[in-house]
Order: C-alpha cells, then structure tokens, then sequence
C-alpha cells in the first residue's frame, strides 16, 4: 500500500518535475511512488485505448490501494482520474501543468476542450500552475482551481552564485547568442525559429543560434548553416551564456524557461500569451511580441542588440520575479495542501 501515486506521461520531465514534490513528500512521511508511461517495471499507457493497459492500471491500484492520486498534464490525466473513481479513491488531484486547447483551433482545439472538462469532472481536486491557467479552467469548469503559493509545477531552486559554465563552440564576447529551448514542433515556435534563423541570421558573422530540447543531429535542411547548434536534452541550461531566449510559443502553463533564464538576468523575447506574460515584465525582464510571426520576433532582436531599453534587463525585477517561485516557499505551501482533509 502506498498514500500517494502520482502518474506522468514522460519519465524524463517527471524527474524534474515530479521528483521534487515526491522527495518532499517522504520527508513528510509518505509512502509516493510514481508511475509513468516510460517506467518499463510499471508499464503504462497514457490514454483510454486497449483492454490490456486498463487491465494493467486497475492492477496498479489494486496492488497499492493509494489514499491520494495526482494526475499531471492534460490529455494522459485522464484515465488515471477516471480509475481513482472506480476504485474510490478518497483524494483524486488533476494537477494542470498548462491548457493545450488555446493553443489550437479548429477540430484538434474541441478535442482538447471536451479532455480538459472530462478531467475537472473525474477529479476531485483540481491544482494548475499559474494565474493565467486558473482563469482559463475556471471557464472550462465550477470546481475550486487552485495554485500552489504563486503557481509552477513544483517552484525552482534559485542558485544565488550564478557560477558560469565553462563556454562551448567557441563563444565570445563579441558575439551575440540566441537560445530557443523547447519540442521539436510548430505549437512551440520551433518552426518560426528555424525561419527566423534561415531569412535574417544564416551564417552571419557574430549570430550563434543555440536550440535546446530537440535533437543534438542537426537536421539534412540546416547542414549549410553553421551558426546553428543542436544541443539536445538539457537538465542545466547556463544562460548566462545567452544574450536572449526566443520563446514563439502558442500556449504554455507557466514557463520554467522564462524563470530559468530570469534568473540568470538573460532576457526572454516570447509570445504576448498567458503563462509567459504572467512571468515576464515588458521591457524589464524580457519583451512580449504581440504577433507570433518572423518580422516581429526579428525586430524584437534587433532591439535588444541594439540595446533600444535602458536598464535592460532590469536585474530587480527579474529577481522580484524569481523569488514568487522559489522552491522551498512553494514546498511549505504544497504541505499544506497534502495536510488537507
């Protein structure tokens, strides 16, 4: 028997999200494991397909008979919040860690629209990571939507040395450093930055551009560009390396990214949406581009490079910002919540 599961569809992101709140909570005293759909010895499928896998996840709480399930993200909530329900779990939780569905439109945006109400249903508790996520399910939902202290997944450790990395390909003080951290498709930007970097920047002198979260294989189609890096997964990003972060995203729930390279006084140039601009300041912390486009994101660059903002970035309020997430003010609060009755 065990008090708490939580379920997460990658195993990956679970150990940067996840973990944290599991250690946490067997300090507390609890007994938390966590299944997720990468975990070979807990083999799970994330989505209500084959008899087999449901089979499976009726084993999972049958064998651990947990008091408390905690369902992360959208769409893989699903199944894990309607089992809690058949095998009566007291406290079934739909931690939301961002609603895809604005970041969609047509057919695909519906689809998601009707998963994020079925999840607020089956749940019996619902936690999300931000303001802006709140305001968005309270509209979806009439169940209490709650944050974690000031929202995030699971806060952020604030490194007060900021001890510099040692450089990579050669990078130089003359230089000017683009970053792009994220999936490897269009609902993230990836495209627009590819574009960006093919119209503008393409082995121009002075321009590297630095992609983070994808591949370390630079694809066939940019092998001519050799101011572009591929630098794949990431656990520590040092961006204090970076002269900027370009974040074209169409959705996010709260950016880690945006916090991250707050942090590090390297200011991010993202998408005027919720979940970003909840984070960054207009021409404090970073720049929100009204228009998710090429030209726009281009002239927001030439901004920064041109050093078009005085006191730019403003280090007081990229650390007013940081400190809203940190880690340990947001453990005290999750305690709290698991306390709850």
């Amino acid at each position: 028997m065990v008090d708490i599961i939580h379920f997460h569809p990658s195993l990956k992101m679970a150990k940067i999200f996840v973990n944290p709140l599991i250690e946490h909570e067997k300090k507390l005293g609890y007994k938390s494991i966590l299944i997720t759909k990468s975990d070979k010895t807990k083999r799970q499928i994330f989505g209500v397909s084959y008899l087999f896998d449901l089979i499976n996840f009726a084993l999972v709480f049958i064998k651990n008979k947990p008091k408390i399930i905690i369902a992360h993200n959208s769409i893989p909530s699903l199944t894990p919040l309607i089992m809690g329900r058949i095998f009566m779990t007291s406290r079934i939780v739909y931690f939301n860690h961002g609603v895809p569905f604005i970041g969609h439109t047509g057919l695909t945006k519906l689809i998601l629209h009707i998963i994020e109400r079925l999840n607020c249903i089956f749940a019996k508790e619902i936690i999300t990571v931000s303001e802006d996520m709140k305001k968005i399910l309270n509209e979806v939902t009439n169940k209490k939507v709650l944050t974690i202290s000031n929202g995030s997944a699971c806060g952020i450790v604030i490194d007060k040395s900021k001890k510099n990395i040692n450089r990579r390909h050669s990078l130089s003080k003359n230089e000017f450093h683009i970053g792009y951290v994220g999936r490897k498709n269009s609902r993230k930007g990836y495209n627009l930055i590819v574009d960006l970097w093919k119209q503008h920047y393409a082995n121009k002198d002075g321009y590297k551009l630095f992609i983070y979260g994808t591949t370390k294989i630079k694809p066939l189609d940019l092998k001519y560009i050799n101011n572009i890096f591929f630098m794949g997964f990431c656990n520590k990003i040092n961006y204090s390396n970076l002269n900027c972060v370009l974040l074209p995203s169409k959705h996010e729930g709260l950016s880690y990214t945006c916090i991250e390279s707050i942090a590090e006084y390297c200011p991010i140039i993202g998408s005027n949406i919720p979940g970003i601009r909840e984070v960054v300041s207009h021409k404090q912390s970073g720049i929100l581009v009204e228009n998710i486009c090429v030209m726009d994101f281009f002239l927001a660059i030439e901004n920064v490079v041109k050093r078009a903002y005085k006191n730019f970035p403003d280090k007081e309020c990229c650390d007013r910002t940081v400190q809203k997430y940190c880690r340990n003010k947001f453990l005290k609060h999750y305690s709290v919540f698991l306390k709850k009755k």
